[in-house]
């Protein structure tokens, strides 16, 4: 398992309780929250690294232990909810509404 620090704020991706969603129908997607803490030692700022379900490079899913090749797509998984970290282009983040901050949210 790895975490997740945002470069900018040094603050690491956690997820949310599994009840709070972005609004659905008021300008967001309905799907989990995703939020970023300072706390370091975190237990629930864990993400684990899977396989995609197409793999672009090799055109072919990942195995267990197959190393990661550089530019492959991968998928993080938060290792609590079992939820992937998704992001939406459709989807202004809820804070920092300015173009280009996109909302990230739980999903799966």
């Amino acid at each position: 398992a790895i975490k997740l620090r945002h470069v900018q704020s040094k603050k690491y991706f956690l997820k949310s309780n599994a009840n709070q969603q972005y609004g659905a129908g008021s300008g967001g997607s309905g799907q989990q929250v995703v939020t970023l803490s300072t706390a370091r030692g975190d237990p629930d700022a864990f993400w684990q690294i899977r396989e995609s379900h197409v793999d672009t490079i090799t055109n072919t899913t990942c195995r267990n232990g197959t190393p990661i090749q550089c530019g492959s797509t991968i998928r993080l998984t938060h290792v609590g909810s079992n939820k992937n970290l998704h992001s939406h282009d459709q989807y202004l983040a809820p804070l920092s509404q300015a173009h280009g901050n996109n909302e990230v949210s739980g999903f799966g």
